[in-house]
């Protein structure tokens, strides 16, 4: 039998800017099974306990390379993304169960750093944090909340943890039953977690709270809006190869700026100049 391949892994811009070879390293793959995005952090050149994030696939598929970029001139502050891809049944929102490419955000937390309402960050868990409550964190990492929609306290910073890192989110249903830590993207686009179980309210959705932390009734259910989603999706048959980027400058600096680069590994529709393997520009944070 052919051996299973082997995908290149991608560097946070926490190793990269460190002395001693300190950060995160992450890969795809799970022989036998649906491909899974890896963190794998490293302290002073030594790997450490391997941390399962996303799964990217409902089926067992192949994956891809992983390219890691962090831009300082994102809208809202610098942002980092993981960018990989499954080459079929892809779970992204985008995706349709297609080939898919994924971005996650894995920015990093920094000591002493300000941090605005709506900032997030990957913690040492694979979980989301979303700055609740701006402020400067602390000098050493605290000890973040695994606990869906609970906060860390962070010297004055405040986070809401929205959950795992996930490559889909389902949306709301009317008179459904939710379970505790659940999370759905709303009307608006964000993210809300359950964090009193129950069952929702008939008919329309209800009046989502637009403000991070806070809640939102829904008959017996309690959810809170725990921020913009951490991830985008793109179809892209038969996934990608590797991911490449242009630049990172700003919004509004320069047209098509911010950009990743792929081809697809089986054929679509290429925009307006017929089917094939396409080419495929798109932004760095949404994937659009």
């Amino acid at each position: 039998p052919n051996p299973s391949p082997l995908f290149e892994a991608g560097f946070d811009s926490k190793y990269l800017a460190s002395a001693n070879a300190t950060g995160n390293i992450y890969v795809c793959g799970n022989t036998g099974g649906p491909p899974i995005l890896y963190q794998i952090p490293i302290n002073a050149g030594t790997m450490g306990t391997v941390v399962a994030g996303p799964v990217l696939s409902n089926a067992t598929t192949g994956c891809s390379p992983v390219t890691d970029i962090s831009n300082p001139n994102a809208t809202g502050g610098t942002t980092e993304w993981i960018f990989a891809s499954a080459q079929a049944s892809g779970l992204g929102n985008s995706c349709a169960s297609g080939g898919c490419v994924m971005n996650f955000e894995n920015t990093p937390w920094l000591p002493s750093h300000g941090y605005t309402v709506g900032q997030q960050v990957l913690d040492t868990h694979f979980q989301v944090q979303t700055c609740r409550t701006a402020g400067t964190s602390r000098a050493t990492t605290p000890a973040w909340s695994t606990t869906v929609g609970a906060s860390t306290a962070d010297n004055t910073v405040r986070w809401v943890n929205q959950g795992p890192q996930a490559a889909a989110h389902g949306t709301w249903l009317a008179s459904h039953a939710y379970a505790l830590a659940t999370s759905i993207i709303d009307s608006n686009g964000n993210i809300q977690v359950v964090t009193t179980a129950g069952t929702s309210k008939a008919g329309a959705h209800p009046a989502w709270a637009t403000t991070i932390n806070t809640i939102t009734a829904d008959n017996t259910v309690r959810w809170r809006n725990t921020g913009l989603p951490a991830t985008a999706s793109l179809a892209a048959a038969g996934g990608t190869g590797g991911i490449i980027i242009d630049n990172i400058v700003g919004s509004g600096t320069l047209a098509g700026a911010s950009q990743v680069y792929f081809s697809t590994q089986s054929n679509q529709v290429c925009g307006s100049t017929g089917t094939g393997g396409c080419a495929v520009q798109a932004s760095q944070s949404a994937l659009q």
